[in-house]
């Protein structure tokens, strides 16, 4: 196997097999991507509180400070628009209920709260897609920030 097909990523795992282009814009995140969940902004706070709370099965709890979880923590509070799990939840529910959204557009969406279509294919440019009209994803958006 040639140097080029294994990439080592910070300090996490090996990564065995063809390196393989990674592009937001065409939904190409990369294998530390494939089969996980990704969370908005307001969902991994939620996850970090009951973590530091100890709320969470099977997992120890964070003992003294971790600069970084404290970290990720405040980023999430800081920037985090929606304002209670409820209103995650049936964001989240709605996204996903409409069919038309990788599951990393859907964190975007909830991450920024976009007011229109132009707003949002600025922030998120997979939405650029030809199959996802104007009209679609302005009627959607509008649905969302009536929530």
């Amino acid at each position: 196997m040639a140097a080029r097909d294994k990439v080592q990523l910070g300090s996490g795992p090996r990564i065995d097999g063809p390196m393989r282009d990674e592009d937001a814009a065409q939904l190409q995140l990369g294998p530390e991507f494939d089969g996980v969940a990704v969370l908005s902004y307001w969902e991994a706070k939620t996850m970090m509180e009951k973590r530091k709370g100890n709320r969470v099965e099977n997992l120890p709890p964070i003992r003294g400070e971790n600069i970084v979880f404290l970290k990720s923590q405040q980023y999430t509070q800081m920037f985090g628009l929606i304002s209670s799990d409820e209103a995650a939840r049936t964001i989240r529910d709605k996204l996903e209920a409409e069919g038309l959204f990788h599951p990393f557009e859907i964190a975007q969406l909830m991450n920024f709260l976009p007011e229109d279509g132009e707003e949002a294919r600025a922030l998120i440019p997979s939405l650029k897609r030809n199959e996802l009209g104007d009209d679609v994803l302005n009627r959607i958006l509008e649905e969302i920030q009536s929530l």
